[in-house]
């Protein structure tokens, strides 16, 4: 077997330097503005779907605000009416009371 020694010097070295350079750096530069356009573009979507989730809550919000007051407005409906069958049931119960004593005036004792 032959034994060969392979020895670099420094401009070998330089050489080699300047090639992996010329080479490689390209691709890493490459790759950098690749990366940052692809940040850029997820940051312009991640705007875009904050913008429709923004659009998507007020929506929402006027539709509860819409519905709480609806739901207000049928309760006070709802109230009013319990408080005109309550006077009226306190009114016939009035009415029955005051028949109820007539009768009594009249029951022999």
């Amino acid at each position: 077997m032959i034994r060969t020694t392979m020895s670099l010097t420094k401009d070998d070295l330089q050489a080699i330097k300047t090639i992996v350079q010329d080479t490689v750096q390209p691709m890493i530069d490459e790759s950098d503005i690749q990366t940052a356009n692809a940040f850029a573009e997820v940051h312009e979507r991640i705007e875009l779907v904050d913008a429709k989730i923004d659009g998507v809550e007020e929506r929402l919000d006027a539709k509860i605000d819409g519905v709480e007051l609806r739901l207000g407005r049928r309760i006070d409906d709802v109230k009013d009416q319990l408080e005109v069958k309550d006077l009226k049931l306190e009114n016939t119960v009035q009415r029955v009371d005051s028949i109820e004593l007539e009768v009594k005036k009249f029951k022999p004792a």
